[in-house]
């Protein structure tokens, strides 16, 4: 009886972690400023980051590597192939940016709640830090994005590891170090 009901909680917590990233990405995608290149426009809120840098460096990192869609995804991919201290660095600011933004949904539920029994200062103060935590999450994913960016630049002028070979007229293979890491469309 008692290793099925340990059974059960753990599939109970295993859901509601799978629920927080759900819920977590879903809010990355409603709010984060990013360029959509199929638009040709930036879609999110403007005050969580500073999408000007983030542009920059999206754009340099796009005329090196010879891609426009899927840069961020190409840039992780080089980046995390090649393990050094500016990789982890990286990688945490992207972790603890998740980590925020796992936490913004449930406070305001949660605040919400206490706000409804009768509990309003510590409702509202949930909620305050869980605005609080959106601007904490823009800041880290910006400076994540910023410095992966800037990171795969360097890499690529230093070691000329990377190539984009077209396969045919409408996809190239992306490869490090002659190893395959994505293929791409090429937008015309």
């Amino acid at each position: 009886m008692g290793s099925t009901i340990n059974f059960m909680l753990c599939c109970h917590q295993g859901f509601n972690i799978l629920a927080l990233y759900i819920t977590g990405d879903i809010l990355d995608r409603a709010i984060f400023p990013r360029f959509n290149t199929k638009k040709n426009r930036w879609t999110g809120w403007n005050w969580i980051t500073d999408k000007k840098s983030i542009d920059q460096t999206r754009l340099k990192a796009q005329a090196e590597l010879e891609v426009k869609g899927g840069i961020y995804k190409l840039c992780k991919l080089i980046s995390d192939g090649i393990d050094t201290p500016s990789a982890y660095r990286i990688r945490i600011e992207n972790e603890l940016a998740k980590f925020f933004r796992s936490l913004i949904i449930p406070l305001v539920f949660y605040g919400a709640w206490k706000i409804y029994s009768s509990n309003l200062y510590f409702g509202i103060c949930c909620i305050l830090v869980s605005i609080i935590f959106i601007k904490v999450y823009g800041s880290l994913k910006g400076s994540h994005m910023i410095r992966l960016y800037k990171r795969v630049v360097k890499l690529v002028a230093e070691k000329k590891s990377y190539q984009a070979i077209p396969l045919n007229e409408r996809i190239r293979l992306h490869l490090w170090d002659g190893k395959l890491l994505t293929s791409s469309r090429v937008e015309k």
